[in-house]
């Protein structure tokens, strides 16, 4: 599925490499340890880069689904929607209203396929949130799952009063 990706994401304008030796993400691993813990599934991990922009993110989402090949993928795409380290490291328990208000409503629109609902959400309420990658990693998902795909919300916590850990599960 690499060559395949790296192939599509070319034809598609969307700048991609491939490296060799390079681990993956504690986001990943951390999950995909669980589900799998004999580490007996393929894995190819994709990053995010800043310089890309929002639209080249949801190209690459659906570079992504068009290399699946019509077979089934697991995509975990990591980062809190509330990204808050500066109040674990103050130790505080506190978040801020805004910040959770984000997390509602974010959880709330990618459960309904709501995408373009985030992407036009006030800036206040994402700085508040501080969401890891920005709004990078929903841009992924959202063009690999498109408006049609709709979630459930199997956990929603937080770790250190200051991150969120939440799990969205889709199906197409």
């Amino acid at each position: 599925m690499g060559r395949s990706l790296i192939r599509e994401c070319t034809s598609l304008g969307v700048p991609i490499g491939s490296v060799a030796d390079w681990g993956i993400d504690h986001g990943a691993w951390s999950p995909l340890s669980r589900i799998f813990p004999e580490a007996d599934i393929p894995v190819l991990p994709v990053s995010i880069s800043q310089s890309l922009g929002a639209e080249k993110h949801e190209i690459l989402g659906r570079a992504i689904r068009n290399s699946s090949g019509g077979q089934d993928i697991m995509l975990v795409v990591t980062g809190s929607i509330v990204h808050r380290l500066d109040l674990w490291v103050k130790g505080s328990d506190h978040i801020p209203e805004n910040a959770m208000r984000y997390l509602r409503e974010v959880s709330g629109h990618m459960v309904n396929g709501r995408w373009e609902q985030i992407w036009h959400m006030p800036r206040d309420l994402a700085r508040s949130a501080s969401p890891e990658g920005g709004e990078l990693p929903f841009r992924i998902l959202a063009g690999a799952l498109g408006s049609s795909a709709r979630g459930e919300i199997m956990a929603s916590e937080m770790e250190f009063g200051a991150a969120s850990l939440t799990t969205i599960e889709f199906h197409l």
